[in-house]
């Protein structure tokens, strides 16, 4: 029985230390993987959908906090709250305009002994509508965070632009069910319903803007700590807003009127 030499030793060693690993199951030779394989966690938008269903529980429970923690916790919410609203803003909007259009041309066409109208617009003028009231509801909300970051600069307590945008998200939360409700009873048929219906979502419409300069407020001073009371700021940046969107209010009422009278030339 031989004896091995100091360098034979060696060499073995260094042979057992550059031999390759087996790959891990489930990987070939040559697709071993590289570093640690971490876990795909949700998609944020999806995240964020569900935590705009949370805020929105928490607000129908009267729990204003927790859904304003919710909301602060989520980097998507706003996002979600920013496309489903305007999206159902649009869709409420023009067809809210279609079905009164129609109920009044049914109610002089009946006078002459014809038929009903269902939608009193053309599907051009209102997809136009929809398009057009999903970019100035989009550009309103985003004026209105603009407003509230200003809030916090002129209050001695400047906030990232996402605070803003989470603390609207939240308060404008409890518009997305009742605006979807709203757009299903405008659907069903008949000439007093779309008037009551009329009546009622402007009715909603008021209060909840209450609500939510309500929450607005609410979260403005949970935010942060403020030296003194931020109603000042909070009045004038509100104010600057209020003249910006009556603006806004004069010039696409002016453009959305000559669609109308457009669509009216095609249905007549």
């Amino acid at each position: 029985m031989s004896n091995s030499t100091p360098n034979e030793a060696n060499v073995s060693a260094h042979q057992q230390a550059t031999e390759p690993v087996p790959p891990p199951p489930g990987y070939s030779a040559g697709d071993q993987p590289h570093g640690p394989q971490q876990p795909t966690g949700p998609n944020g938008f999806v995240t964020g959908l569900r935590d705009q269903l949370s805020v929105i529980t928490h607000l129908a429970k009267g729990q204003t906090l927790h859904a304003l923690q919710a909301a602060s916790r989520s980097p998507q919410m706003w996002l979600v709250t920013l496309i489903a609203g305007t999206l159902l803003i649009g869709l409420l909007l023009a067809t809210t305009l279609a079905r009164i259009s129609g109920a009044a041309m049914s109610s002089v066409s009946s006078f002459f002994g014809g038929s009903t109208i269902y939608f009193g617009m053309t599907a051009g003028a209102w997809f136009t509508l929809v398009f057009a009231s999903i970019i100035v509801a989009a550009l309103i909300m985003l004026l209105r965070a603009v407003a509230l970051h200003l809030t916090f600069q002129l209050a001695g307590k400047p906030q990232p632009f996402r605070t803003s945008m989470s603390l609207l998200a939240a308060a404008y939360s409890l518009f997305l069910p009742i605006m979807a409700l709203v757009l299903v009873l405008m659907l069903i048929p008949g000439r007093l319903w779309v008037m009551i219906m009329a009546v009622v979502g402007t009715f909603l419409w008021t209060l909840l803007t209450l609500v939510a300069e309500l929450l607005i407020y609410i979260g403005l001073n949970r935010t942060t700590g403020f030296a003194a009371s931020p109603l000042r700021a909070h009045i004038i940046a509100t104010g600057i807003w209020m003249i910006v969107v009556a603006i806004i209010y004069v010039v696409v009422s002016m453009i959305l009127g000559d669609i109308a009278f457009d669509a009216l030339g095609g249905m007549l």
